[in-house]
């Protein structure tokens, strides 16, 4: 759909030279990473560059596609982005980069977050709004 209103998705052509990778089309897997490198998506790219036997290319896409998928460290990360790259990295037998962990004292709260908190905790006190957190329906609420 992308190329029907004249737009790129890099992304998806990475996928795809992924899949023509595993499926031994070769040619056609390096025209689509050729075409995805345009704006690189970073893991995708690393995986299909590591298919496609070309290591230094995965390594570059791979450190690259690393620190976008940190985002601001853990838990905020981009999870299964960094795990390609992660599984990247451990089959070129090259180490994680050390990126800083999250730091929530870089971040200014947000000028209503109290109130969320305050509401929160006020509605996390009734009964049935405990048991709905924990999965169970709320009495009240038919099922």
């Amino acid at each position: 759909m992308a190329h029907a209103v004249g737009l790129r998705d890099t992304k998806s052509m990475a996928i795809r030279g992924l899949c023509l990778a595993r499926l031994g089309r070769r040619s056609d897997a390096e025209a689509a990473a050729v075409l995805a490198e345009r704006d690189p998506p970073g893991s995708i790219l690393a995986d299909l560059y590591l298919e496609l036997g070309e290591g230094d290319k995965a390594l570059h896409h791979t450190i690259e596609g690393y620190k976008r998928a940190w985002a601001d460290g853990p838990p905020y990360t981009f999870y299964w982005d960094l795990q390609t790259c992660r599984n990247v990295l451990q089959a070129l037998n090259e180490p994680e980069p050390q990126l800083p962990p999250h730091d929530p004292a870089r971040f200014k709260p947000i000028e209503f977050e109290a109130d969320i908190h305050r509401l929160l905790a006020g509605n996390c006190s009734s009964p049935h709004s405990a048991g709905a957190l924990r999965g169970n329906p709320s009495p009240h609420r038919p099922t």
